[in-house]
């Protein structure tokens, strides 16, 4: 059986506490039945509920083939396997596509409620695990109920689906998809393409030149990959990717996500304790709220932290970190430079700041992979 597969950042997997480390094009087999969530590989039929368990800002996916599948499933696609084999690597990019594809494909272009295959056609269906497909140019697709599915395809076609676990997917330039609901998807591909998820767990994923992705709502998640791509999510530990030059990514809400890689990819999160990542050349990475977190990696990246003890990192050549926020704090390699500002309460119980110092990190004076604090004028090494 076919299926996709989520991992840390080192291609490692946990399941009940253990650790599995993987490799691509090894096969693992487990002694004894496979019981979901509790013994065995598991995996993914649906590429995007991978996203489920590994979020895009901080995972890597592969194809995966699977054998000795019981019938057991879970509350999405998630199956377990007594033997699994790593075919590829296919990143986020190959992810969202995959999941692209797996939506339109699960629906029946034949047998809908009302279907269409002709220019401008439209299809609609609603009830329950109601089914809308229209392909075509200008195609529309509409679903509505529990576990509702909408697929769209070809020049400008779009595809809504609306309930509790409804799906939509668009395929093709300029399609749009949106679900709304309790985990709901939805993904579009092609230039242009555009996915929002609304509700709890809702994933959107676009991929293609200038996809555009959003979810909100608790958890939501919205990855977007190409160029120019940007991916935003809102709620409470939301999280966005986006990959590929000028891929731009914002998550807001309380330990909200985001990740850009790619050159001059740009990322944001605010909220309490937001991470904000971006990698490759230029790459810039703002945080702000209580705590928040900032780090860039790669030639001239830049990171800022602003709020209150919020924290800001850069790896590579020539980087930036600032932390502008009351106790904040900056880090970087040999090279980088180090922006701090240092904060006084005034007699009318407001906090104001009074200093700002730059130092470059020399591995002496200032040291590589240490976070520093400015007090009294001073850049000092910081507790905890």
């Amino acid at each position: 059986m076919k299926g996709y597969k989520g991992f840390d950042l080192e291609l490692k997997c946990s399941t009940q506490g253990n650790s599995q480390q993987y490799a691509v094009g090894e096969t693992y087999t487990h002694d004894g039945e496979a019981e979901l969530c509790k013994r065995g590989f598991h995996f993914c039929e649906n590429p995007l509920d991978a996203m489920t368990y590994y979020g895009p800002c901080s995972s890597r996916y592969a194809e995966v083939e699977a054998d000795g599948v019981p019938e057991e499933k879970g509350t999405d696609t998630k199956r377990v396997a007594r033997s699994l084999r790593v075919v590829a690597e296919i990143g986020l990019h190959g992810l969202l596509r995959a999941g692209v594809k797996f939506l339109v494909d699960k629906v029946n272009f034949e047998a809908t409620t009302i279907k269409s295959r002709k220019d401008s056609g439209q299809a609609a269906a609603s009830g329950y695990s109601g089914q809308a497909a229209a392909s075509g140019e200008r195609g529309q697709a509409a679903a509505s109920g529990y576990s509702g599915q909408a697929a769209a395809s070809g020049y400008s076609g779009q595809a809504a689906a609306s309930g509790y676990s409804g799906q939509a997917a668009a395929s093709g330039y300029s399609g749009q998809a949106a679900a709304s609901g309790y985990r709901g998807q939805a993904a579009a591909s092609g230039e242009s393409g555009q996915a929002a998820a609304s509700g709890e767990r809702g994933q959107a994923a676009a991929s293609g030149e200038r996809g555009q992705a959003a979810a909100s709502g608790e958890r939501g998640q919205a990855a977007a990959s190409g160029y120019s791509g940007q991916a935003a999510a809102s709620g409470y530990r939301g999280q966005a990717a986006a990959s590929g030059e000028r891929g731009q990514a914002a998550a807001s809400g309380e330990r909200g996500q985001a990740a850009a890689s790619g050159e001059r990819g740009q990322a944001a999160a605010s909220g309490e304790r937001g991470q904000a990542a971006a990698s490759g050349y230029r790459g810039q990475a703002a945080a702000s709220g209580y705590r928040g977190q900032a780090a860039a990696s790669g030639y001239r990246g830049q990171a800022a932290a602003s709020g209150e003890r919020g924290q800001a990192a850069v790896t590579g050549k020539n980087g930036f970190a600032i932390a502008t926020g009351l106790e904040g704090r900056a880090s970087g390699e040999v090279g980088c430079w180090l922006i701090l500002a240092e904060w006084s309460e005034h007699t009318d119980g407001n906090w104001q700041p009074v200093d700002v110092q730059t130092r470059r990190v020399d591995g002496e004076k200032i040291r590589a992979g240490v976070f520093y604090q400015l007090r009294n004028g001073e850049f000092v090494e910081a507790e905890g």
